[in-house]
C-alpha cells in the first residue's frame, strides 16, 4: 500500500490498514508528525457543531478516534499524564458564550446530554483558565459549556505515535521523503497494489475532475509565559482549552528541562481563503512544499490576538508570544450534513480520503475505517454515499 499524506487522514488510514497489508510506504516530504496541516492542529476532539448540535457522524468519530488512543496507550506508546492527551472527564473543553442565542442552544444540549456537556459558571470558567481575579472582558460572556465528550491531544506526538503502530505491526513500513519531482510521484505509486490518496489540499491534483473545494489557511500563534509569571508554571497544569470560534490551548513538553519550555499555549486559528493552487503548484507541493506565507510574529498578531483576548483576558500580561505555525487545510462543500470528507475510488487501484478540513481528528479515524473495508473488500458501496 502506498499512501500520499503523513497528516491524520494518511497515518489513521495506516493505521487501520497495517494488519492487512504486507507493505505500506508513506510518501510525505515532511517526517512523522511534522505535515504541516496536521501537526499545526490545536488538538481539539469532540463531536460538536458551534450551536452545540452533533456535527454529521460526530459522536461515531468520536468514539473512532478514542479507541485508536486506546490501542496507542495499551501498546505503550503514551502515558496518561505526559501531556500527550487529556480526556474531557477531567480536562474539559469550555465554551464561553458571547450571544444570548448560542448560550439558549447550548443550554438545551446540555440538558438533553447531562453527561456530554454541562453548564460552567462563569466564575468558574475564570478559575479554570487561572484568572485569579475578575477582568471587565469577562462581562462579555454570557455563559459557558464544558465539554465532557472531549480530548486534549498533542497532535505532532499523536501523528509519530501512529507511525510507530504502523512499524510495530506491519512487517514492511516505510516512510519516504525524497520525492525528487512530480514525475517522480507517478513511478513510486505506479509500484503499489492499492494507492491511497490522502495528501490534504494537494490530494485534488490526482481527481480526475476537480471537485468543489476551498483552500483555506490557518495560523497560530504559539505563547510561553512570562519570565515573570514562571514561578505559576506548575499551577498551569490545570489550565483547560477554550474554543468559542478561535481556541487557546495548553500543550505540555514533559521532556523539556527548562521551566518556560515545558508549558505552552497554542492559540488560533485564522481563516484565510486562498486562491486554488494550479496543478504544478500541486505537485510542486508533494515534493518540497513552500509557502509565501509571513510567518512573522508581526503579521500574526493583528489577525488574532484581539479576538484570542476575549477568550483569555490575561493573555497579553501573563504570555508572550513566540513562534507562528501555519497549514492549509481543504474545506469541502457546505451540503444539508454540513462539510463532509471526501472518501471514495478514484480509479482501478486508487482510493481517496482528503477534505477534513478543521475537523481532523475527529473525522480521521472513522473515515479511515470506512475506507479501509471497502478497500479490502474492493467494494466502495461499503463507504456511506454521503463521502463519496
Amino acid at each position: 500500500v502506498g499512501i500520499v499524506g503523513g497528516g491524520f487522514a494518511g497515518l489513521g488510514t495506516a493505521f487501520q490498514i497495517c494488519q492487512a497489508a504486507e507493505e505500506v510506504h508513506i510518501y510525505d516530504p515532511f517526517p512523522a508528525g511534522a505535515a504541516k496541516a496536521s501537526s499545526a492542529a490545536g488538538g481539539l476532539l469532540h463531536p460538536f457543531a458551534p450551536r452545540g448540535n452533533f456535527i454529521w457522524k460526530g459522536r461515531e468519530g468520536f468514539q473512532a478516534a478514542t479507541e485508536v488512543m486506546d490501542k496507542l496507550r495499551n501498546a505503550q506508546l503514551f502515558e496518561e499524564d505526559d501531556g500527550f492527551v487529556r480526556y474531557g472527564t477531567q480536562h474539559p473543553i469550555l465554551r464561553p458564550l458571547f450571544a444570548e442565542d448560542d448560550n439558549r442552544s447550548w443550554l438545551k444540549t446540555c440538558k438533553n446530554y447531562p453527561k456530554l456537556a454541562e453548564e460552567l459558571p462563569r466564575s468558574e470558567y475564570m478559575s479554570a483558565i487561572c484568572m485569579q481575579e475578575p477582568h471587565m472582558s469577562a462581562n462579555n460572556i454570557v455563559g459557558c459549556v464544558a465539554l465532557t465528550e472531549s480530548a486534549t491531544v498533542h497532535s505532532p506526538r499523536y501523528l509519530q505515535s501512529l507511525w510507530k503502530y504502523v512499524q510495530l505491526h506491519c512487517s514492511k513500513a516505510q516512510w519516504h521523503t525524497s520525492l525528487c519531482s512530480p514525475d517522480d510521484i507517478h513511478e513510486k505509486m505506479a509500484q503499489h497494489d492499492v494507492v491511497i490518496i490522502a495528501g490534504g489540499y494537494a490530494s485534488t491534483v490526482f481527481f480526475p475532475v476537480e471537485p468543489k473545494v476551498k483552500f483555506v489557511r490557518g495560523r497560530n500563534l504559539h505563547y510561553r509565559i512570562n519570565q515573570s509569571h514562571l514561578e505559576a508554571v506548575s499551577s498551569m497544569k490545570t489550565v483547560s482549552p477554550v474554543l468559542s470560534g478561535e481556541y487557546i490551548v495548553p500543550r505540555y513538553e514533559p521532556l523539556q528541562e527548562a521551566a518556560d519550555a515545558s508549558f505552552e499555549l497554542i492559540a488560533g486559528a485564522t481563516h484565510e481563503h486562498i486562491a486554488a493552487p494550479n496543478k504544478v503548484s500541486l505537485l510542486n507541493s508533494l515534493v518540497q512544499p513552500q509557502d509565501d506565507i509571513d510567518v512573522s510574529i508581526a503579521a500574526a498578531k493583528p489577525l488574532l490576538e484581539d479576538r484570542l483576548v476575549k477568550l483569555y483576558p490575561h493573555l497579553q500580561e501573563t504570555y508572550q508570544a513566540y513562534r507562528v505555525s501555519s497549514g492549509i487545510r481543504l474545506v469541502t462543500e457546505r451540503t444539508n450534513l454540513g462539510r463532509l470528507p471526501i472518501v471514495g475510488k478514484l480509479s482501478d487501484r486508487v482510493w481517496v480520503l482528503t477534505g477534513l478540513g478543521s475537523r481532523g481528528l475527529v473525522y480521521h479515524a472513522l473515515m479511515a475505517q470506512y475506507l479501509t473495508n471497502a478497500i479490502i473488500n474492493n467494494d466502495e458501496s461499503l463507504i456511506p454515499q454521503p463521502l463519496q
